[in-house]
Parts: structure tokens; sequence; C-alpha cells
């Protein structure tokens, strides 16, 4: 047992080593090459759009590389062996969901940081300066997405989309760009016309969410069929109806995404209302179907529609939310949803059979003391 201690903190420290030199490469390397491309070419990046969006970009493609790479060490990471026993494709699939939540949860974390500091006058930077702020900022997302990797679950990765999803929120709720009537910006997300921000950056949004929603069908499924042998789950149909229901909602939310408003009005709105009504039917049917699980998660399902139907209600009242909002909204709530799900099931499964219930712990030890407590005299 020493020695297996001693193993595990010798391998945690190499590992935080290596985070540490990947690190100082990748931010060294952003910021050489954007500092080139300024030299070269004579490029601008000292504005909040360009900065932000190089400093994006840069997150997001060395993240990515990071990710991969973190991914193929950690499968020679002590007490993770049982990871070389997967099938090729579920690694490939593990490898490209980790890959892009680590880099798109980075990337978003970056903009928002730039966009923030340049819209509150805080920060203002001359070419070379921003150059170094994109590299150190590079650097720091490889550090976080190397060490995060290299220790993943699904649990991690479900907690890692709803910090995207708040994330992206805040990020679409903040950053400033064109006036209103800029026919490339969506406009005023709420009411009150206080937001206004690119279109690309919401359907990609849009994209992104779906992409997940259906990935994390694979995280779901086995999770959910253990669940049925042991007998939590009573419907055997559940974990294949589960699946079919992610799956298909994160279809169309990358359909709502692809097919922008600008492209198609009626077919996007038929994606949109098809999301929220998969989303509203799938609510609806999880206490039946998937009947098993704690209370807790119907519960948090129930608050979920609750939020879906106010955001209905207010898209249909004059001046309540406009079309982009309700989207928004059901995007939050369905990646919400999916991580929640993900975490209660993965939870239940670690759970030794009939010890999840509500109240089971205080029954049990209510029921202890009475027995044991010595009658009144």
């Amino acid at each position: 047992m020493p020695e297996r201690t001693a193993a595990r903190a010798h391998s945690r420290l190499a590992l935080e080593s290596e985070a540490l030199l990947v690190a100082a490469i990748v931010g060294a390397g952003v910021a050489l090459t954007l500092g080139l491309v300024v030299l070269v070419w004579g490029a601008t990046v000292s504005d909040a759009m360009t900065v932000g969006t190089v400093g994006a970009g840069s997150a997001l493609v060395s993240g990515i590389v990071v990710a991969v790479a973190a991914y193929v060490r950690s499968l020679h990471v002590p007490g993770r062996e049982w990871m070389l026993r997967k099938a090729a494709w579920k690694v490939a699939l593990d490898i490209s969901v980790i890959a892009i939540l680590h880099a798109a949860v980075a990337a978003t974390l970056v903009v928002l940081m730039f966009a923030l500091l340049f819209h509150g006058g805080v920060l203002r930077l001359r070419p070379f300066a921003a150059v170094g702020a994109v590299g150190i900022s590079a650097g720091m997302s490889a550090y976080w997405i190397y060490l995060s990797t290299v220790s993943t679950s699904v649990r991690r990765a479900a907690t890692l989309l709803m910090v995207y999803t708040v994330a992206m929120v805040v990020l679409i709720l903040t950053v400033p760009t064109a006036a209103d009537d800029d026919p490339d910006g969506v406009g005023s997300v709420l009411a009150a016309g206080i937001v206004s921000f690119p279109r690309p950056l919401f359907d990609f949004s849009f994209i992104t969410a779906g992409a997940f929603a259906a990935a994390f069908a694979h995280y779901v499924a086995p999770t959910l069929e253990q669940l049925h042998r042991r007998g939590e789950l009573k419907r055997e149909w559940a974990p294949a109806a589960s699946i079919a229901s992610l799956v298909f909602m994160g279809f169309l939310m990358v359909g709502v995404g692809v097919i922008p408003a600008a492209m198609n009005a009626t077919l996007h709105g038929i994606l949109v209302a098809g999301t929220a009504s998969v989303f509203v039917f799938v609510l609806l049917m999880a206490p039946f179907a998937l009947h098993g699980l704690p209370r807790r998660f119907f519960l948090v399902g129930w608050a979920h529609l609750t939020v879906i139907a106010a955001a209905i209600a207010m898209y249909l009242l004059r001046g309540g939310l406009t079309p982009d909002a309700l989207a928004l909204v059901m995007q939050v709530t369905v990646l919400g949803w999916v991580a929640l799900l993900t975490c209660f099931a993965d939870a239940l499964a670690e759970t030794p059979r009939g010890r999840h219930g509500d109240d089971s712990l205080y029954r049990r030890v209510s029921v202890h003391r009475s027995k044991h407590m010595p009658a009144a005299t």
C-alpha cells in the first residue's frame, strides 16, 4: 500500500511538471506565431473584437491538440489501465468529446475575459502587449486542459458541460458588438435591448450544444443499461428510449444552428419548436421511463419544465422574450438536464443497491436509535 501511494504521488507530480511544460510551449508558440504575423503583415490585434477572437481561436485550436495528447497520456496513468480495453470507436468518440468540450470551455472563458476587460475600460493594450496577453491565456488554458483531461471522468465531463453552458450564456449576454439594427447581429436578445452579439456566435452555440447533447448519450447509455440489469430501472426500454431522445434533441439543436432564421425562417422555427416539444415530452415522461432514479432528479426536471413553460409564456406575451431569447433558454435547460442525468445515473451506479433513497439514511438512523434507546421512565 505505501508503495502504491508513493507511485501515485510521483505520477501526480510528474503530471504537474508535464502540464507546466505543455503550458510554456503552447504559450510561447502562440505568442511567437502571432508576433510574427503582426511584425511581418502588420496585422492589428489591439481592439477588443480582434483580441477576443484571436485569443479564443488560439485557445480552441491549441486546446484540442493538448486535450488529445493528454487523453493519450492518461491511458498510461496508474489506475486507469481499464481505458486500454475500450473499443477503438469508443476511444475515438471519447477523444472527440473530451477535446472539443475542454477547448470550447477554454475558448469561451478567454473571449469572455477579454470582452469584459475591454468593454469595462479596464484594459487597453498595444499590439505586442495584446500578443503577450493572448499567449498567456493560451498557456494557462493548456495547463488546465492537460491536467483535467488526464484525470477525466464521466462526472467531470458532465460538470464541464454545465460550466460551458453557463459560460456561453454569460458570453452571449455580455459581449457588446454592433447596434441593434445590424443585420449581422442577433439584435436584442432581451426585450429591453441590452444585448447585441454576432449571429455566428449564437449559431455556433447551438451547434456545439446539440453535438454535446447527442455525444453524452454515449456516456449515459452503458450506465442506464447497468442500472436496468441491477433492477434499479424498471422499464426495459428506458435506456434505449432515453438515448434516442438525447440524440434526436441533439440533432435538432444542431439544425437550429446550421439553418439560421436568415437562411430559412420557417425551417428554423420548426427546428426550435421541435426541440422544445421533444424536450417537454422527455421531461413529462421521465418519471415514468426512468422510474428508479432518485426523486430529487425528477424534481429538478419539473423545475426545468417550469422554466420552459415560463419562457414560452413570456414569448407569447407582447413585449416578452424574443425568439432568440426563447431559444437560448431552451439550450440552457436542455444541456443542464443532460448534465444532471449523466451525474445522477453515474452516482446511482456507484451506490450499493437499495441505499439511494431520498430518506433511506434518515430512516435507518431513526430505526437504529429507536431500537437501542432506553424506554422513557
